[in-house]
């Protein structure tokens, strides 16, 4: 079993040696930022142990994300926006060929990877979460499916994979990118230069925060409620991301709106809502991770209201060719 890791700008790379050296705030420092780290992960992990029965409600095939309507697409199929999401962000690739590997970074229960597993030109699919239930339901749901043997699961941080240099064609991450603290991603972008040949894509579809100006109170009551009850760290912040991607070295950066798109989908929070919560009533439901995937989309969909500040994207970046 892949061990859990904190992102690299948390590390010291020996402690025993080089501690010492440092003054004593940063080294308090460095020891409240990993505990921090490590508290995030157990909370990440817990909640995710907890809820995957709710997110099936939202997906029988476990997309767990936002959909994105297009013109042709039944705005009242749920799963075929869901799907169309998943559909859009491996467009974003730009893959070539029959033999493409991907990196699904913060794969949840597999949705997105057995969707896309069907697709000619994939050959394998590595995804990385840091739940261990997630990896282990994952691979029994994907045992049943025809392609089972193109998709495989790891249990890592996405911030570091421990995976080879250099392996996949590409790489993207489905609202998984805001579980990390950081509002400019800079780990994980790092983190997936690192994984991809020269001349693949990365992309990150996911909310997006759109100013860095100082929100009201209204509305920093539903981010930090949000953040709360889905077990987030930070939403991306959209110029930081960018400028991050920047300085990893990426090209080509191209953003997406895709805020409206996922409208006729966020429609369906409030009858989910509705309906989970009932039941939760009804059996006297007392599991407090329950409630709080209960809660994260009414707040959340509060939070989306605002489109001053907040808004829903793609971002795709290309690691140049060498």
């Amino acid at each position: 079993m892949t061990h859990l890791h904190l992102p690299k700008f948390l590390r010291v790379n020996n402690p025993s040696e080089q501690a010492w050296r440092q003054p004593k705030e940063t080294r308090n420092k460095q020891q409240a930022d990993t505990n921090t780290a490590q508290q995030n992960a157990q909370r990440i992990s817990s909640y995710y142990a907890q809820t995957s029965d709710g997110y099936r409600d939202w997906s029988q095939k476990l997309n767990m994300h936002f959909g994105t309507y297009e013109w042709g697409i039944n705005p009242f199929n749920l799963e075929s926006m869901l799907e169309n999401t998943n559909r859009k962000v491996i467009n974003s690739l730009q893959l070539k060929g029959s033999r493409n590997r991907l990196l699904d970074m913060g794969c949840g229960l597999g949705g997105t990877m057995r969707f896309a597993a069907q697709l000619p030109a994939i050959k394998h699919i590595t995804g990385v979460t840091i739940a261990a239930n997630q990896v282990k339901e994952a691979q029994v749901i994907s045992a049943k499916q025809p392609q089972h043997h193109k998709l495989h699961y790891v249990l890592a941080n996405y911030h570091q994979t421990g995976l080879p240099h250099e392996s996949f064609d590409g790489a993207y991450a489905i609202e998984s990118a805001c579980h990390s603290s950081e509002s400019n991603k800079e780990s994980l972008i790092n983190e997936a230069y690192r994984l991809l040949k020269p001349g693949s894509t990365l992309a990150l579809c996911d909310g997006f925060i759109k100013t860095t100006a100082p929100m009201n109170a209204i509305t920093h009551l539903c981010y930090r409620q949000t953040c709360k009850h889905w077990a987030l760290g930070n939403f991306p912040e959209l110029t930081a991301t960018i400028k991050a991607m920047e300085s990893s070295g990426f090209e080509e950066i191209h953003v997406q709106d895709l805020s409206w798109r996922v409208l006729p989908s966020a429609l369906y929070i409030p009858w989910m809502v509705l309906r989970y919560g009932t039941q939760l009533l009804l059996q006297a439901d007392r599991n407090p991770e329950h409630w709080h995937h209960l809660l994260a989309p009414a707040w959340g969909l509060a939070l989306a209201c605002n489109r001053m500040r907040f808004g829903y994207y793609c971002v795709s970046a290309k690691k140049p060719q060498t």
